[in-house]
């Protein structure tokens, strides 16, 4: 399907663009987790100061495909300045607050394969947001814990869970969207709603190591610099490279190993490329996060609210300095790539089916 396509550039931007403009600068829902009880906190806020992007975007009839009507009508208002701030963020309240909101829940179970170091805590908020607004059935796990599926114990946990739905202590959920070594039977007894569909992200290699390496502190060198030299000096041979890292977190095709644990291998990544083609494994794209969501509203029929976000840990630009990478960082970066061919041939998967939706 030719989806981003089928909404024209223009209402490409609209589609994801005004969300972002319009929820994370007037209309904000802080995620901030769970509470002793296991519910979710959401709460509204207005920064006049960030609504005038609103005047860039354009409205046209093609906007219906993603945009409610409801929508519609508040961004044709508030260009045409025939509505408040405060009037807007009460008409969107209103939206998510009525009934025909909580019951437009997704087509299906959405079973997240959530991976280290790729924007997936982004994704994670989204889908939190998604289930609290939908009363869906999410687990309330600790979200530092990384589940092995392949131990008798593990299996135990991951499916006796408490949830945000009252009185439910355990399995079927709705929605899974925490790390996990992947298994399909269990992760389908967990989510049974999914109907054999998996969601994950990906993330450049070469910048996903380097971060890595900074959070995890994994690397012998945690600075950029020192990273750099690190890298350099193994001159490309991945054995020596390898056993210079110190954690689980840093190890090579680290993203293959989470979406086909425990080992990529020539057989699994065929087997990920069958599940592609086929349209039971989305994969998301860190770098292309706007194109991805919009994608994520597709898969899973949301709501265009369901879909507004707010990045995490992003750098700020700050005016005047240029993004433009040294060279040496280049190198080594590309030197990573070659030595994680399966997470490299993964993210290359990932961008050209993205593509392909344009």
């Amino acid at each position: 399907m030719m989806l981003l396509r089928s909404l024209s550039v223009r209402t490409y931007t609209l589609a994801l663009g005004w969300p972002l403009f319009f929820l994370s600068c007037v209309f904000i829902w802080v995620r901030s987790g769970t509470t002793a009880t296991g519910r979710f906190h959401r709460t509204v806020s207005a920064d006049v100061g960030c609504v005038s992007g609103l005047q860039q975007i354009e409205v046209d009839d093609t906007s219906s495909s993603f945009l409610t009507p409801e929508l519609n009508k508040i961004i044709r208002y508030w260009q045409n300045s025939m509505i408040s701030v405060e009037e807007a963020k009460s008409a969107i309240w209103d939206i998510v607050k009525s009934e025909s909101f909580v019951q437009h829940k997704p087509s299906h179970g959405i079973a997240f394969v959530k991976t280290h170091k790729t924007g997936s805590s982004t994704i994670t908020s989204v889908l939190h947001s998604i289930a609290t607004s939908h009363n869906l059935v999410n687990p309330l796990t600790n979200k530092s814990v990384v589940y092995n599926p392949r131990t008798a114990e593990g299996r135990e946990i991951m499916l006796n869970f408490p949830t945000t739905l009252p009185g439910q202590k355990s399995a079927p959920y709705d929605v899974w969207c925490n790390h996990i070594n992947f298994r399909e039977s269990l992760l389908t007894e967990a989510v049974p709603s999914s109907n054999g569909k998996y969601l994950s992200i990906v993330r450049d290699p070469g910048t996903r190591l380097r971060s890595a390496c900074a959070f995890f502190k994994c690397c012998p060198a945690n600075t950029e610099d020192g990273w750099v030299k690190f890298i350099l000096s193994e001159k490309g041979n991945t054995n020596s490279w390898s056993k210079g890292i110190r954690s689980a977190m840093c190890r090579t095709d680290q993203s293959s190993r989470e979406i086909f644990w425990p080992s990529p291998t020539v057989e699994t990544q065929a087997s990920m490329e069958k599940r592609v083609a086929r349209g039971d494994l989305l994969l998301l794209v860190m770098e292309r996060m706007i194109e991805s969501m919009l994608v994520l509203w597709d898969f899973y029929k949301l709501h265009p609210l369901d879909v507004a976000f707010i990045p995490k840990k992003v750098k700020k630009k700050i005016p005047g300095v240029t993004d433009e990478k040294p060279n040496i960082l280049k190198l080594a970066e590309e030197m990573v790539r070659e030595a994680n061919p399966y997470d490299t041939a993964l993210h290359e998967l990932a961008n050209n089916t993205l593509t392909n939706k344009n």
